[in-house]
């Protein structure tokens, strides 16, 4: 789902780039939260998803302005 966003972004689909970063984070954030019988986390990086809620709200926040621009 990552690299689909990344490319989607690459062509400039914005908003296929931000479904698929929040599917993305979604899923990271269900993994986080979901322990194996053992006790550990099935997935730690936090560096990756903090990249990943930065992207989104810049993608929202340029969206946001687009969307001002067109229905004005």
């Amino acid at each position: 789902m990552r690299e689909s966003s990344d490319l989607a972004k690459k062509e400039g689909d914005d908003e296929i780039a931000y479904i698929f970063l929040k599917r993305w984070l979604d899923s990271v954030e269900w993994l986080r939260r979901t322990h194996s019988k053992d006790g550990k986390s099935a997935y730690a990086t936090n560096m990756t998803v903090d990249q990943v809620r930065s992207s989104v709200s810049k993608i929202i926040s340029l969206s946001f302005l687009l969307y001002r621009q067109w229905n004005t």
